[in-house]
């Protein structure tokens, strides 16, 4: 999966708003809107993308950034 970045942070809105959350921004997106932060990003394995979710130590996840159902990896199902 292409990630822009993976940070700890506060839930800014929705109902779990104020929960510390890990936000996993994956990269790419198939609009291409001039103001878009985007970017290639680096190409991360699942693998990689859950040990750093497991070094910042939070529960909860908010997968957001770019365009994440257009990746390959992710299994909805």
């Amino acid at each position: 999966m292409k990630i822009n970045e993976i940070f700890l942070s506060i839930q800014g809105e929705g109902l779990q708003m104020g929960l510390s959350t890990i936000s996993v921004r994956s990269a790419g997106c198939n609009l291409s809107c001039s103001w878009c932060d985007f970017y290639d990003g680096t190409e991360m394995s699942v693998e990689d993308i859950k040990e750093e979710i497991e070094r910042l130590g939070c529960k909860r996840i908010c997968i957001t950034g770019g365009e994440p159902l257009i990746q390959d990896f992710l299994p909805l199902g």
